[in-house]
């Protein structure tokens, strides 16, 4: 059967945002870490989010706590649920307000393949749209919760994806690790046996996923979108 559809153009945004209780923002003792939203689940009153975050580098154990205690702290934050350090690699789980949160304000828009890492108290957001409508209602919302300070925006056809170039979440990792170590660096800071005990593989599996997710972004992108500008 020959089923003819209208193709459905996507609006990829990328927005930086100064945010209001952002974690990366608490103090000069956080300002080389990076803090990637590894997902968050909204609940089904949709007042609260279950998030999962990871926080590196963490070199130290005094970090670790100071982390901690500020998450307990943040008026955002309902409960902690769990955490722990692997490498260098804090992985934290907690309860949040939606209403505090970029993604829970944006998830009822149909935002699609959400990502956000924050440093130095700015959140860097991408995802997409379904439909250009929802621009001005996103920046409005977002500028309630703090400033946009960098706004991109591109069309997408979604026939355009490429998913044979898209990076596996370890790939991900791997990519996160070496960039964060110094690996691309010249000279160089770390080295692949670096890596992998960060990641706590063989060195080998190590270089593997870090030349497959080379090649992946050189022949496509992270996010695979063919994009062109507005």
């Amino acid at each position: 059967m020959n089923i003819k559809e209208d193709k459905i153009e996507l609006i990829a945004l990328k927005i930086n945002l100064k945010h209001n209780n952002c974690m990366s923002d608490i103090g000069f003792k956080l300002n080389d870490i990076k803090l990637f939203l590894t997902t968050s689940i909204a609940m089904k009153s949709n007042k609260y989010l279950f998030t999962i975050e990871d926080y590196y580098p963490i070199n130290t154990n005094k970090k670790v706590s100071f982390i901690i205690s500020n998450l307990k702290k943040n008026p955002s934050i309902v409960s902690m649920e769990n955490s722990f350090l692997e490498g260098r690699m804090l992985r934290i789980s907690f309860l949040e307000h939606s209403i505090d949160s970029p993604y829970g304000l944006l998830n009822s828009l149909g935002v699609i393949n959400y990502r956000e890492i924050s440093q130095s108290g700015i959140d860097y957001i991408s995802f997409l749209l379904p439909e250009e409508s929802n621009i001005k209602q996103i920046i409005d919302i977002l500028n309630s919760i703090g400033k946009i300070t960098n706004l991109e925006k591109h069309k997408i056809d979604e026939r355009s994806f490429n998913f044979r170039y898209m990076l596996t979440e370890q790939e991900k990792i791997t990519i996160q690790i070496a960039l964060s170590c110094g690996f691309f660096d010249n000279p160089k800071k770390c080295h692949i046996k670096d890596i992998a005990k960060e990641l706590d593989i063989s060195t080998v599996a190590a270089d593997k996923y870090l030349r497959d997710a080379e090649k992946k972004i050189m022949l496509g992108s992270d996010c695979n979108y063919s994009f062109h500008n507005m």
